[in-house]
């Protein structure tokens, strides 16, 4: 059986996962805020 589109995880560096958890600790962010920070830097980040 065929995955469907969508159902692979995200893969994130290790260096990425420790800014999202500072932002979230350190800048008292929510996690949710953290998470789509994450998502925009891999995904939307310009080169």
């Amino acid at each position: 059986m065929k995955p469907e589109v969508g159902d692979e995880r995200r893969k994130f560096s290790r260096e990425l996962k420790i800014e999202a958890v500072k932002l979230v600790r350190e800048r008292g962010v929510s996690v949710a805020h953290g998470a789509t920070w994450m998502f925009m830097r891999t995904y939307c980040a310009n080169g």
